[in-house]
């Protein structure tokens, strides 16, 4: 039996709280929000579905609102993978330009 492959991720994924609303647009910040469901959180990162066509390499701006958080986190990122889902949906990931400090984390997560 081989030793498990290492996990490359550079930060925990958690899913977020019930309350945490999160939005993501295409690069200006104009535009509906594309985001539909997310899947995980993390301090360097997002996995979210999406019914949008984006392509890796282009870069989304996400707000993260939150009755827990004294002010919205507004950062961007750039699509680093993509999978196609079922009913022209789309799951991707997007890593951060700037990552989340732990604090933020632990007040968006499970």
């Amino acid at each position: 039996m081989s030793a498990p492959a290492s996990n490359r991720r550079s930060s925990i994924r958690k899913r977020p709280r019930v309350w945490v609303s999160i939005e993501c647009r295409k690069r200006g910040g104009c535009g509906p929000n594309i985001a539909e469901v997310v899947w995980d959180v993390s301090q360097t990162g997002i996995c979210l579905v999406t019914s949008a066509t984006v392509k890796t390499g282009d870069e989304l701006e996400v707000n993260i609102t939150s009755s827990s958080l004294s002010q919205a986190i507004k950062t961007s990122g750039k699509i680093i993978w993509i999978d196609t889902l079922d009913n022209n949906r789309f799951s991707l990931g997007l890593r951060f330009h700037q990552s989340l400090d732990y604090h933020q984390i632990s007040q968006l997560t499970l």
